[in-house]
């Protein structure tokens, strides 16, 4: 069998969803397809449905390996995977019986690096975050004017897009879980051409305990998720030679972040914060621009000018403007602050 698409299912502890996942890429009607699950130290039955399916269905793979995290699973999934195409589920989440077929479809018809799809909510999630995964039906666009989210699972990938530029989910203890948003912008960076169709093609689920329950829980996610992945992603764009052309959205990225992280994050997340960036960004202090201003003083360690422009005193109105959107938007996607 020709494998074209090789779909990435890390899993943990979701026995009483994981049927309805693996019978959702089961029933596809594109076919030619495998199935890498890995079975990040399940505590439950997880594991041992994983081998029940895996036996029935020669496309199944099923890894097994302690808990060491999401991203951990994800890396070992991606050094198996033979597909030409790369596609991501959680285990919680199921396809659309013509996910697959479409969004094959859609890359081989329009020639792109990355296509994009709708997704079907079911949970309490925000109205707000549902626009945000509302997709337009696009045909080959520049990758660089798609409204991007974070998300790994309304996406496919061509691998050989992601070897030749050596993007991989890191194998560190302290990167756990968050990186899909780091994977997406990178590669973001990488892709020439996209498309996306409005269709809803996944059912996306909410739950508590989840990854994704978590991500929009600020007691159970820290602020720093995406700063700790700052050197990952500078040495990404280095080793690519694709800083220069990528440095404002570079920036705008890790500004917003860091932005949360002062707004929302503890005191202690807050002094982490700051150091992470000054360190990573240490070398680069010509390219932090005054649009960065949350960089720039992290960077200072100006804990006045922090304050000041999280109570929006003193501050040019265009950055007061961006600084309060981007507030208004992580309360639509459900932070809190946390207590100290």
């Amino acid at each position: 069998m020709n494998t074209v698409v090789s779909i990435i299912v890390p899993v943990h502890n979701t026995e009483a969803f994981l049927p309805r996942c693996l019978d959702s890429l089961q029933e596809q009607t594109f076919r030619d397809l495998e199935i890498i699950c890995v079975d990040d130290g399940s505590s439950d039955d997880s594991s041992k449905i994983l081998r029940d399916y895996a036996v029935k269905d020669p496309r199944i793979v099923a890894v097994f390996q302690e808990n060491h995290g999401v991203e951990w699973a994800r890396s070992v999934a991606m050094e198996r995977a033979r597909g030409r195409y790369i596609m991501f589920c959680d285990s919680d989440d199921a396809y659309k019986p013509c996910m697959c077929e479409r969004m094959v479809s859609a890359m081989e018809a329009d020639g792109v690096d990355l296509a994009t799809c709708g997704t079907a909510l079911h949970g309490a999630f925000s109205p707000d975050y549902a626009k945000w995964l509302e997709k337009p039906d696009a045909i080959s666009v520049p990758a660089s004017d798609l409204d991007w989210d974070d998300c790994l699972w309304n996406k496919i990938f061509r691998r050989d897009a992601i070897d030749r530029s050596g993007l991989r989910f890191p194998r560190d203890p302290s990167i756990r879980r968050g990186f899909d948003s780091a994977f997406c912008f990178c590669y973001s960076l990488v892709a020439e051409t996209a498309s996306s169709l409005s269709e809803k093609l996944i059912d996306h689920f909410k739950r508590e305990g989840s990854i994704q329950d978590d991500r929009r829980n600020m007691k159970l996610r820290s602020t720093l998720d995406t700063i700790r992945f700052l050197p990952v992603v500078l040495q990404f764009l280095d080793r690519n030679g694709i800083y220069a052309n990528g440095r404002k959205r570079f920036l705008r990225w890790y500004d917003d972040a860091l932005h949360a992280c002062f707004l929302f994050g503890r005191s202690d997340e807050r002094e982490e914060g700051m150091r992470l960036v000054s360190e990573a960004m240490e070398s680069r202090r010509r390219d932090v621009a005054p649009d960065s201003p949350w960089i720039y003083a992290a960077m200072r360690r100006d804990r006045h000018a922090i304050e000041r422009m999280l109570t929006g005193k003193g501050l040019p109105l265009r950055t007061m403007a961006l600084g309060w959107a981007s507030t208004l938007a992580h309360r639509a996607l459900g932070w809190r602050h946390p207590k100290n």
